[in-house]
């Protein structure tokens, strides 16, 4: 509920609604065809051997993948974060890939990559890529952390700290069990 109210909020946002339709329009040029995506896999797989040889990246099972590009839904706020990770962790080889397009591709599709690549090489782009990632880490977190029953532990315990704090003080605890009504509301 609390992801579907901030993917409708974040349309409202003209920056926003500009970022995740050049995001879609990379993931689209390059996604377009089998010959993309596999050029698309054999960069990140140079970039993995790279960092691997520099002690950039760590080794062991299911670490360094090679992967696609992810689209992001319409609904889902985590897909939304899936696409963002996608493009942070292989924006390297995507370059790699637009740039090869652009210099072999012909048309609409060598026009569409140069646009992309224009798109995602900007500070404002990167930027809000980074910001995205950050707020939506933040927010998967906590609506995964909503809609765990095992919080009742952390709730007694913060509980129990308000009320010792309040005690201390000699300010009035609200008794939990009867309903809430908004001052002025």
């Amino acid at each position: 509920m609390v992801q579907l109210a901030l993917i409708a909020a974040s349309r409202g946002v003209v920056a926003l609604k500009k970022f995740f339709t050049r995001l879609s329009f990379v993931v689209n040029v390059v996604g377009a065809s089998s010959k993309c995506s596999d050029q698309l896999r054999g960069a990140q797989a140079e970039e993995i051997s790279y960092k691997i040889s520099i002690d950039e990246l760590e080794m062991g099972r299911g670490l360094n993948q090679i992967g696609t590009l992810q689209r992001a839904g319409d609904a889902r706020w985590s897909s939304h974060l899936k696409s963002v990770s996608s493009l942070i962790k292989m924006f390297s080889p995507t370059c790699e890939v637009l740039l090869q397009i652009i210099k072999d591709g012909t048309g609409s599709i060598k026009g569409g990559a140069d646009s992309a690549y224009e798109a995602i090489t900007t500070f404002e782009f990167i930027f809000i890529l980074h910001l995205e990632k950050e707020i939506m880490e933040i927010t998967d977190l906590l609506c995964q952390a909503l809609q765990r029953q095992s919080q009742d532990e952390r709730w007694d315990g913060l509980l129990c700290l308000v009320m010792s704090f309040c005690q201390e003080r000699n300010i009035d605890i609200t008794d939990m069990s009867s309903p809430y009504f908004s001052r002025g509301a």
